[in-house]
């Protein structure tokens, strides 16, 4: 078995200076150090749609090696905070309203905005739950 690198939540969070405690007040049901990110391997990247940097499922956050460039070099603070915070709305979500739930939701918002004409980006941008992933994220990290 090939041993990937890997790193706590909490870790980047702190690094970039976002409070901690403002991340645990937005997303009660997240404990950020609990959470660890791994660098998903090759066959699970060649499921993902291009430009895609990581993917939350209910055990963890698996990563695109650039993800993992950038905490191990230190480069791209801002972008890895900001990512990882999303990532953990997406565990928040996923928690707040079941995993099949959550998945039957991004499946049929996703397929609902290519059924009107949209491309896989604008629709995939225009899930609710990314919508508000970016949102939050975006908040915690410069107003957190």
């Amino acid at each position: 078995m090939v041993s990937r690198p890997s790193f706590s939540a909490n870790e980047p969070i702190l690094r970039a200076g976002v409070s901690l405690e403002a991340v645990r007040a937005a997303l009660p049901l997240v404990d950020p150090e609990a959470v660890l990110i791994r660098q998903a391997s090759l066959l699970m990247r060649r499921t993902w749609a291009p430009g895609i940097l990581a993917v939350t499922l209910p055990w963890g956050v698996y990563a695109h090696p650039r993800v993992m460039w950038w905490w191990t070099s230190a480069t791209h603070d801002d972008d890895l905070v900001e990512l990882i915070i999303h990532e953990l709305v997406h565990i928040q979500q996923l928690r707040s309203n079941g995993t099949a739930t959550h998945a039957f939701r991004y499946a049929r918002d996703y397929l609902s905005g290519r059924s009107k004409g949209k491309t896989h980006q604008e629709a995939y941008v225009g899930i609710p739950a990314e919508v508000e992933a970016r949102a939050l994220a975006h908040e915690i990290v410069t107003h957190g």
